[in-house]
């Protein structure tokens, strides 16, 4: 918001927005990379910009040193940084500790400490991706009356689905924001289905070769306990234009500037 304010002035509220897109998708891109390069430089840099941020006598090694690295599981970012504040106000306390029994309104840690009289707890952890992704799991979807197996089918070109016809679905980044993708599906979408109709053919369709392999862990893919329960049951990810792609840049060229690829049959 900020750059777009100072930039709207001088070159228009269009171009303003174009500029300050571009850089935040960049910058994201870079720490992004940063972080999969360099996790222990990145560690430090962020711990190192937490500092002033906290209390002088708060203990960031033990609540702000999680096990995984920058990036390998989603990192809560804090706009103007209102938590922090908090904290050094000491209105706010954190604990970072496993839950191991409930005592009426007492939580137990595994630790031996015990947090009472609590008012409110959100159960935010310890979820499961449902097996139909990318169908909600509410909805029955067949094929041709034949019922649709995740298993059985592979991701294509980051928005469809092999031998699903006529089909495009947006899912977003689990590092950028979400929109971004939501965006390039979109206008990719109505693309194809104006290129098909154009064609008269009644559907596209992704056609996987017979000897395509599934790659154990798509590139991009968090290592977070949701993701790693569902590896064996959601649709599958390939090598090349079979998965779905984490990069932004990637799925720019894909979804905006590269030609209809050879495995999306017209029929």
């Amino acid at each position: 918001a900020h750059l777009f304010l100072r930039l709207a002035p001088l070159v228009g509220e269009e171009a303003a927005s174009a500029c300050a897109r571009a850089f935040f998708v960049f910058m994201s891109w870079l720490v992004i990379t940063l972080c999969a390069l360099w996790p222990a430089l990145m560690r430090w840099a962020i711990a190192r910009r937490l500092a002033p941020l906290l209390p002088e006598s708060f203990d960031a090694a033990t609540h702000f040193n999680p096990r995984y690295n920058p990036w390998d599981e989603r990192i809560c970012l804090i706009a103007d940084g209102d938590f922090f504040k908090c904290l050094r106000e000491g209105t706010v306390s954190v604990r970072t500790d496993t839950i191991e029994r409930f005592e009426g309104r007492d939580l137990v840690l595994q630790s031996g400490d015990k947090i009472e009289a609590v008012d409110l707890v959100c159960t935010a952890t310890g979820f499961n991706i449902h097996a139909s992704l990318p169908f909600p799991s509410s909805i029955a979807v067949s094929i041709d009356g034949v019922p649709y197996t995740p298993r059985e089918h592979f991701f294509f070109n980051s928005c469809m689905l092999s031998d699903v016809p006529n089909l495009c679905y947006t899912m977003g980044y689990f590092r950028y924001s979400w929109t971004l993708k939501a965006d390039l599906v979109a206008s990719y979408a109505a693309s194809l289905f104006a290129h098909t109709k154009a064609r008269s053919s009644r559907m596209f369709c992704p056609r996987p070769p017979a000897d395509l392999a599934e790659v154990e862990r798509p590139p991009g893919a968090l290592t977070c306990g949701y993701m790693k329960r569902a590896e064996k049951k959601v649709t599958r990810s390939g090598p090349g234009l079979w998965n779905l792609s984490q990069v932004y840049f990637e799925d720019v060229w894909r979804l905006r500037w590269a030609p209809y690829p050879k495995e999306l049959c017209f029929e």
